[in-house]
């Protein structure tokens, strides 16, 4: 089989593999997290319900 060849390292692989929707999960809630906490105008302007919040009346 082709993962026999990979001896010790092909084991860690397959179970990365495995947990790599919960790994883009909590990467995705850490994004979303920093961009909460440091009030991101550059990001926050493209998100609808938020943009107005940063408008100017001039």
């Amino acid at each position: 089989s082709p993962g026999a060849s990979l001896g010790v390292f092909g084991k860690p692989t397959s179970r990365t593999w495995k947990q790599m929707p919960s790994m883009a999960t909590w990467c995705s809630v850490g994004v979303v997290g920093m961009i909460w906490v440091t009030d991101w105008k550059l990001i926050l302007n493209y998100v609808p319900w938020i943009n107005g919040k940063f408008r100017t009346d001039n």
